[in-house]
């Protein structure tokens, strides 16, 4: 990097965040910068020029002038204010500054108020073209009334030696140019860099916009593949459910036939007969089996959205019984024993089916995965409009990795029922659907060796607390 852009770099470590707006902020930042050190370096350069030729007043104008410029980049850091605000104190400083010195250094017959015509560029570059109608009144009327004064005969003193007049002037006149034509080319400079950063930008756009010509056309292309791979899944998806439907639907039959000759066979030959205990297990897979094609059909008819709902108050302590009284066989085989705590009367918004469905996987469950001689909790109570149920075990817990997969389809977790009893992994999955179907919510808290609590929280009321 050359030194000019080490320079650069430098002073634009004095941007404000305001200056990345736009372009035409950065430029005029940019130049109020650069303006400010300028002005400092010229103030300081003629401020050891009058003290070596002992024109001490004019040196101290230039001091506090030049206090106000190294300043303003510092200001302009800091502050929130627009950039103009710091153009117009620096216009200002200008005008002061070249006023009073020619006020000093004889009116219109010195140097100093020559510089004054400079402040109307300063402001077009620092502010605005707008800014420069005024500052440029201002300047001319300051011009006439020195001329005003000159013309009456009112001369305005010298406040150095005599001797040194001709190097004054010369040091003015040679410091105008210079200073014009450092700001010209610093001014040069940030058009330049602003001209490179547009075409740039237009380069970039230009660029983006074939990519995105490109980018459309081969979206366009894999989208028509999508589409048609979406639509051969779609036809395989609906022959796939086709085809678990009516294989379900075939097997539901049959096996429910096998499973009522199993009864009456164990019925038939008593306890005692081999028949009886051959009896028993084909009883105990067509169970097994009959649970699961009813989970698939299930299953296939949530996903096919043909699960019709009919939500109406359902007695929910009716609902509970029912199920207890259904799977108190299967806890006392485990010497499991089944608590329920309830107030009277709960009646939920629910569909009935639905319900018993919820009901009897959490209560089985919980018989399921709990270590024989333990106990199972059903606890109902009613809070806020709503009535919760919970079911809770004495089993394994669940780790968290296994919470995280709870409710979904075909997800087989840690625990293992304790009695050899089957697990599809569909169950916990068609709660949560038929759940959400009815408005209810569902869910889980477990611990690792501490057992595992299921709700489920429904629109309703106790009666008792009603009334």
């Amino acid at each position: 990097m050359n030194f000019a852009g080490r320079i650069q770099n430098w002073l634009d470590g004095f941007l404000p965040l305001l200056a990345q707006k736009d372009m035409d902020s950065l430029r005029h930042c940019r130049l109020i910068i650069a303006f400010g050190f300028l002005g400092s370096v010229f103030g300081l350069i003629y401020a050891a020029f009058y003290c070596a030729i002992g024109h001490f007043w004019g040196a101290a104008i230039i001091a506090i002038c030049d206090s106000f410029f190294l300043g303003i980049p510092w200001m302009l850091r800091h502050t929130r204010r627009h950039y103009s605000f710091h153009g117009y104190i620096l216009c200002t400083v200008l005008t002061f500054g070249f006023t009073s010195l020619a006020a000093i250094e004889g009116g219109v017959r010195g140097h100093a108020i020559t510089w004054l015509a400079t402040v109307p560029f300063c402001a077009v570059l620092l502010i605005g073209i707008n800014a420069s109608y005024l500052w440029c009144l201002v300047c001319m009327i300051i011009t006439v009334v020195f001329s005003a004064l000159d013309m009456r005969g009112m001369s305005l003193p010298y406040f150095y030696a005599s001797q040194w007049h001709a190097a004054v002037t010369m040091a003015g006149y040679v410091g105008l140019g210079m200073f014009l034509f450092l700001l010209a080319h610093i001014f040069e400079r940030g058009r330049l860099d602003a001209h490179q950063r547009m075409l740039q930008a237009y380069k970039e756009l230009a660029d983006a916009t074939s990519q995105l010509v490109h980018g459309h056309e081969e979206l366009e292309r894999t989208n028509s593949q999508l589409e048609q791979a979406n639509e051969q899944l779609r036809q395989l998806n609906l022959e796939k459910n086709e085809f678990i439907g009516i294989a379900a639907h075939d097997l539901k039959n049959p096996l429910t036939a096998v499973l009522g000759y199993s009864e009456l066979l164990a019925g038939q030959f008593g306890s005692g007969a081999d028949h009886a205990s051959y009896g028993e297990k084909i009883k105990i897979a067509a169970e097994r089996m009959l649970k699961l094609v009813t989970d698939l059909l299930d299953i296939n008819a949530i996903e096919e959205g043909h699960v019709g709902l009919k939500m109406e108050q359902v007695d929910f302590g009716r609902v509970i019984t029912q199920i207890l009284h259904g799977q108190r066989m299967a806890a006392a085989r485990k010497k499991i024993a089944i608590h329920l705590e309830s107030p009277p009367a709960m009646f939920v918004i629910a569909d009935t089916r639905a319900m018993l469905q919820v009901v009897e996987n959490f209560i089985s469950n919980a018989v399921k995965y709990s270590p024989e001689g333990r106990s199972v909790y059903v606890r109902v109570f009613p809070l806020n409009g709503e009535v919760t149920l919970e079911v809770e075990d004495e089993g394994p817990g669940l780790s968290e990795q296994d919470q995280a997969m709870l409710f979904q389809k075909y997800s087989r977790l840690t625990p293992q029922p304790t009695g050899g009893e089957s697990s599809t992994g569909l169950g916990l999955s068609i709660v949560k659907r038929l759940a959400e179907s009815m408005g209810a919510r569902v869910g889980c808290r477990s611990e690792l060796g501490r057992g595992t609590v299921f709700w489920i929280t429904l629109r309703g009321y106790c009666s008792v607390a009603a009334a």
